[in-house]
C-alpha cells in the first residue's frame, strides 16, 4: 500500500487496512501475511497487530537500473 505524500495524514492508510484486515479475519484463518514498513509505516502496522520479524527473517530489495 502506498499512500501518495500530498493525502497522508487523512486517514486513508487506516481506511485500508482496517478494511483488509476485517476480509484477512474472515477469510484467511491461519495464514501468514508479511510486509515491509518504510519509514514511519510501521507505527500503523503495529496497530494492527504486525510486529518485527527480525532476526528471523528480515526484508530485502533491489532496484535493477
Amino acid at each position: 500500500m502506498a499512500i501518495e505524500p500530498a493525502h497522508q495524514g487523512r486517514g486513508l492508510g487506516k481506511a485500508i487496512m482496517t478494511a483488509l484486515m476485517e476480509r484477512l479475519r474472515s477469510h484467511a484463518q491461519g495464514a501468514y501475511f508479511s510486509l515491509i514498513a518504510d519509514g514511519k509505516a510501521n507505527r500503523l502496522y503495529a496497530q494492527y497487530g504486525f510486529a518485527p520479524t527480525m532476526p528471523k527473517s528480515i526484508g530485502m530489495a533491489q532496484v535493477i537500473r
